[in-house]
């Protein structure tokens, strides 16, 4: 559906909000009221994020029991307003397009995005930062974008004394995690991205 760029990327970038505040708490983490407002930070992230969540798939409950039930999709998944269908051939999904284009216009109040993305599932499609193919997940390119970036944002921060080493390798392994997250295929870029890294890539010298 139509949207102006990700509504959580413009209410607040993780990352960024991180490091910003990093800065501001600088030589101020060990103080009882600093503990309390990154608490407070972390509970009302995750607030947002759920009550988002939860609003899309109250409103969108609509459509799924429409594209279930009336245009009978054999194949359909939905997360907030991405959403996958399959079916047997071109024909079918254009006309399933068509209606629940109609659908969301009329009942919902929704658009579509401009250009749906139909093709082969032989050839995969990207979903919810992965690229989804018969028989294995990768990293699409968004995500490989914005796991360098990330790690590049934490590296400099380390290096300007914004974070200590516990911080980088923690927060270090949370993206590692996201990036392999389900099954997804993706040690050889992660070693790759690493390995360019100047405090992450280092190697103890032998010899």
């Amino acid at each position: 559906m139509r949207r102006i760029g990700n509504l959580l990327e413009q209410i607040a970038e993780r990352e960024n909000l991180r490091i910003a505040v990093g800065k501001a708490l600088k030589g101020k983490r060990d103080r009882a009221e600093a503990r309390r407002f990154m608490a407070r930070l972390q509970w009302h992230l995750k607030g947002l994020t759920r009550g988002l969540r939860d609003f899309a798939n109250f409103y969108l409950g609509w459509f799924d029991r429409f594209a279930k039930e009336t245009l009978r999709v054999p194949g359909y998944v939905r997360y907030m307003d991405d959403m996958l269908l399959w079916g047997e051939s071109s024909a079918f999904l254009n006309d399933v397009l068509d209606r629940g284009r109609t659908f969301l216009g009329e009942e919902l109040g929704l658009q579509l995005k401009p250009v749906p993305y139909i093709n082969r599932t032989s050839h995969g499609v990207d979903f919810l930062g992965c690229r989804v193919l018969p028989d294995h997940l990768l990293l699409n390119r968004r995500s490989r974008v914005r796991f360098r970036r990330k790690l590049e944002k934490l590296e400099s921060a380390y290096l300007a004394g914004e974070i200590d080493d516990l911080e980088l390798q923690q927060r270090g392994t949370s993206l590692a995690a996201f990036a392999q997250a389900g099954g997804v295929k993706s040690w050889h870029f992660r070693r790759a991205v690493i390995e360019q890294m100047p405090v992450s890539g280092r190697r103890p010298r032998t010899g």
